[in-house]
């Protein structure tokens, strides 16, 4: 009676383990967030340094562009001012003028003079302040874009995201270009039916995980 009791006892214990097994695996295993790729329109901009000049009720900038970016800047091209003096707000402008004449500086580098007025002043604005000037082009494109937090990186430097195909994480080398505040273009790499996944750090090239469950 004694050795019918305690075989029964381990096949429940057997039974039961193989029940729990699977929980406790899958428990076991990293988790994940998913995403996908989002299409954005994007106008492309130029970048550049002067000074505030106020004069009454108007104020302008003298910014000087790159002589590599001088094609893309056009009279009437609409502008955002920024500077350290308030660095809580930025200002719409409007090219309204370039220079005939580039100018060099002291270390050989090229650059050519436009003059951009601000819409509107307010009491943040001085004359004889440093600011930077982003110039806005007038196309526009769509990219691709994914969140800064998805794209990882290797010891080489080689930028790669995760996918997921059949439960498991797969990494996926990719290229990137433009930098937004909706994310980082991706130009190769993945395509738009990829489920691309982050989370944890645990999280491998050929791992199972676990989809948004705590």
């Amino acid at each position: 009676m004694k050795k019918t009791i305690v075989f029964l006892s381990a096949f429940i214990l057997s039974v039961g383990g193989a029940i729990v097994s699977p929980v406790l695996w899958k428990n076991s295993l990293p988790r994940a967030n998913v995403t996908e790729i989002k299409k954005i329109n994007y106008k492309d901009y130029v970048s550049a340094s002067g000074e505030l000049y106020v004069k009454g009720d108007n104020a302008t900038v003298t910014a000087l562009v790159s002589e590599n970016n001088i094609y893309k800047v056009k009279e009437g091209q609409k502008a955002l001012i920024t500077g350290n003096a308030f660095p809580d707000n930025s200002y719409e402008a409007d090219v309204v003028s370039i220079s005939g004449t580039a100018v060099k500086s002291a270390n050989g580098a090229v650059f050519v003079p436009v003059e951009i007025k601000l819409c509107e002043t307010d009491e943040n604005i001085r004359s004889g302040y440093s600011v930077k000037a982003k110039i806005l082009s007038d196309d526009e494109k769509e990219i691709s874009v994914l969140p800064y937090e998805v794209i990882k990186a290797d010891e080489d430097g080689n930028e790669f995201v995760y996918v997921l195909s059949s439960g498991v994480a797969v990494r996926k080398d990719i290229e990137t270009g433009l930098e937004t505040k909706e994310g980082v273009e991706i130009t190769d790499g993945i395509d738009e039916n990829d489920c691309i996944i982050y989370g944890d750090d645990e999280i491998e090239n050929g791992k199972y995980i676990v989809i948004g469950e705590e």
